[in-house]
């Protein structure tokens, strides 16, 4: 794990969609407090997870919206949050997203989320639901700033 600027890395991987976001009428923006310090993580890895969860947001929106990526510093960890304007996940699938195979999508595997949530808790962080309604839907990536404590 080496010590990664979140906001090259986010500006990376918003640089990788913004072709398919313009092509769905989706608009990217990204929020970042002033002093976000480096985490220790797999940059690789993390970008993957970006990714994932900045594709599903467009995706999540046919009609267009806005994909929001934030980044704060809590509690001696680095919260990135990917929000969009789209309908929200159904309430009663909510407890199935991170599960293998389960998908909305009508090419879709199942395996984005459950992979993504596996690669965070790799990394001593979590992945999951920040808010959910059908004006959007928000995905938190809790990553420790110093890295992954040693159990």
């Amino acid at each position: 794990m080496i010590s990664t600027d979140a906001a090259a890395l986010t500006d990376s991987v918003l640089s990788l969609v913004r072709q398919v976001a313009g092509q769905n009428n989706v608009s990217l923006r990204r929020t970042f407090d002033g002093n976000i310090a480096p985490v220790k993580c797999d940059p690789e890895q993390m970008k993957q997870v970006l990714l994932n969860l900045v594709l599903n947001a467009i995706q999540a929106m046919p009609r267009g919206g806005e994909v929001s990526v934030s980044a704060e510093k809590s509690e001696g960890m680095l919260v990135l949050k990917v929000k969009d304007t789209g309908p929200g996940i159904p309430s009663e699938r909510v407890d199935e997203v991170f599960d293998p195979f389960f998908t909305t999508k009508q090419n879709g595997t199942g395996l984005g989320l459950p992979i993504a949530f596996q690669i965070v808790e790799q990394h001593g962080g979590e992945l999951a639901i920040d808010t959910n309604s059908p004006k959007g839907c928000s995905f938190a990536i809790r990553l420790p700033i110093n890295g992954k404590a040693d159990a």
